[in-house]
């Protein structure tokens, strides 16, 4: 079988029915199990676009957690 597979999820519902096949490959004899982290393209350009709103504002941003956040 598989020594090693690559689970890219981006925690959506599909990729947690995803996730089930991968805990029976694991049960089945898989030996790593690689969990790859997938940010959508529309998500990547807002967390962009807030980051250069941030910086044009010159304003420090407040970190909660991994989450940059700024005051209005």
């Amino acid at each position: 079988m598989f020594t090693r597979i690559l689970y890219p999820t981006d925690f959506s519902d599909c990729s947690e029915k995803a996730l089930e096949y991968v805990k029976k490959l694991k049960e089945a004899g898989t030996r790593e199990v690689i969990v790859f982290h997938v940010i959508g393209e529309r998500d990547i350009r807002t967390v962009s676009g807030s980051i250069v709103d941030l910086l044009r504002n010159n304003t420090p941003p407040t970190r909660i957690g991994n989450v940059l956040v700024q005051d209005s």
